[in-house]
This record gives C-alpha cells, sequence and structure tokens, in this order.
C-alpha cells in the first residue's frame, strides 16, 4: 500500500518474509508485516486502525501462482487473501483507488 503524494510516507505491508534491504532503508517507507490469509491481515486493531485512516491505495498483488501448491493454500491465499484486501479497503477511509 503506497501513497504517491510526495512528502508523505509510504506504507507497505509486506507478507513476504525475505524482505530486500533497499525497502527497509527507505526513511519514507514504514513497513508492516501480515499475513494475507488471516483476517485483519493478522495484524494488531492498533495498526489495523493506523493503517485504514493512513491508506489511500491499495496494490494488491500476493498470490500464490506455483500450480504444484495445494488447491487449499491457493485457496487461501489468492481468493480468502483477496476478499481480506477487499474488506480491510472497505475500511479504509482514504482509499482512491484498489487494484487488485
Amino acid at each position: 500500500m503506497l501513497s504517491k503524494n510526495l512528502g508523505k510516507r509510504d506504507i507497505c505491508l509486506l507478507t513476504h518474509k525475505n524482505v530486500p534491504s533497499s525497502i527497509l532503508r527507505l526513511p519514507r517507507v514504514k513497513v508492516m508485516r501480515g499475513d494475507i490469509a488471516k483476517s485483519n491481515f493478522g495484524i494488531s486493531k492498533k495498526d489495523l486502525n493506523f493503517l485504514s485512516s493512513k491508506v489511500t491505495e491499495i496494490i494488491h498483488c500476493a498470490a500464490k501462482t506455483d500450480f504444484s501448491i495445494s488447491r487449499g493454500l491457493a485457496e487461501k491465499v489468492n481468493v480468502t487473501g483477496t476478499k481480506h484486501v477487499i474488506d480491510f479497503a472497505a475500511q479504509c477511509k482514504n482509499i482512491s483507488k484498489v487494484g487488485v
């Protein structure tokens, strides 16, 4: 989830464990870890309220595209995870775009 406005802080909710150090060093980026397959991304109510009050755009690109994984895992991430993103977007006060 990123903001295009210069001078504002970008917030990245990451589900991947190996975050490139170049992202972590960016002064405008606040990195939060979450799990797309969990309701409210598995983050605290406080963090969820913070995100929903700040996010203006959502870019959802968390998906499993490996055809060798189980159907259950693919559904958990791709279907349930997308539903979680849509549910979160509905809570956002300043949302202007959602890209799924």
